[in-house]
């Protein structure tokens, strides 16, 4: 509200469906290791009872990854819906503290994991103001699981760090 803008009351809802939990998980584990693995690597974990993936951030000294903690629960942050979306990654030039800018309107290629599987993707955004759609490779929209949605931005140059099992 400071800065005048009260936020787009008239967008585009996502899709939703019931969960639907595979019978033998193909995506039991997602690491993302955006530049090299290390302490900004993310790793979700398929937790088949509740159909979700359980988050951790970072590595401990026995090399394990590191549960991502909700600070006023204390529990394990979890979501229904892990989206990986590829976009193009740019210098800003002049930026004296080497910050880097992500294309996030246009189109592009993705990762959607929902009930223990993945799902390729494209995306896209039509402008600044507009919501990221994401269409399975049939050009189908993408239904979601009803409940929270991650989406993991990585530059398009990386995919090959973004492994699943």
């Amino acid at each position: 509200l400071e800065l005048g803008w009260q936020g787009r009351r008239d967008f585009t809802v996502w899709k939703f469906k019931d969960d639907s939990p595979m019978s033998s998980p193909s995506a039991k584990e997602v690491s993302v290791d955006f530049w090299y693995k290390g302490d900004y690597s993310t790793v979700f974990k398929y937790d088949p009872t509740t159909n979700s993936y359980l988050r951790f951030n970072g590595y401990d000294d026995q090399n394990n990854p590191i549960p991502t903690k909700d600070q006023e629960t204390g529990r394990q942050v979890s979501v229904k819906n892990l989206i990986v979306q590829f976009v193009s990654e740019t210098s800003i030039p002049g930026d004296e503290k080497n910050r880097l800018s992500y294309e996030l309107v246009g189109s592009g290629n993705g990762l959607v994991f929902t009930d223990g599987g993945v799902t390729e993707v494209t995306w896209s955004k039509a402008g600044r103001d507009e919501r990221t759609m994401f269409y399975n490779l049939d050009g189908e929209e993408m239904q979601f699981n009803r409940g929270k949605v991650w989406i993991c931005v990585v530059p398009d140059r990386n995919i090959s760090q973004v492994q699943y099992k």
